[in-house]
């Protein structure tokens, strides 16, 4: 009996928690709850040389799964765009930790931008600023 009790329990529960869009009338319009967004490279002002190129490290954290990942890299003297790039992502957690060349970048100061959109069209954004040499 105690067995049935345990297993109706966990059904329940299974099967509730896989109804949150139905108890929201499944609406995937904004919930006020943003993608948590973390740059922890590069850093406010920090320097790099062309050769390093630029480390790009973030960690996401959505309840409602990242939906899209943008990164763009403009020049903080001009409105041109070096690098930008879009990551789908159907996950909660996002890590991303990679190496952008500089290369092509003339030596000055730059603006990293990074927007994020999760599924239920929340938004955040940040920014930092680098130095190339």
């Amino acid at each position: 009996m105690k067995f049935k009790a345990v297993l109706a329990s966990a059904f329940a529960m299974l099967s509730l928690t896989a109804c949150e869009d139905l108890f929201e009338g499944g609406s995937l319009q904004p919930d006020g709850s943003k993608p948590d967004l973390v740059i922890k490279a590069p850093m406010s002002n920090q320097s790099f040389t062309k050769a390093q190129g630029v480390p790009l490290i973030l960690s996401i954290v959505d309840k409602d799964e990242v939906k899209d990942l943008e990164v763009i890299i403009k020049s903080a003297n001009s409105e041109t765009e070096l690098t930008r790039f879009h990551l789908p992502t159907e996950k909660s957690v996002v890590e991303l930790d990679t190496i952008l060349t500089a290369a092509s970048y003339v030596a000055g100061t730059y603006n990293l931008t990074v927007n994020v959109t999760d599924k239920r069209t929340n938004f955040s954004t940040k920014q930092v600023q680098f130095v190339v040499k």
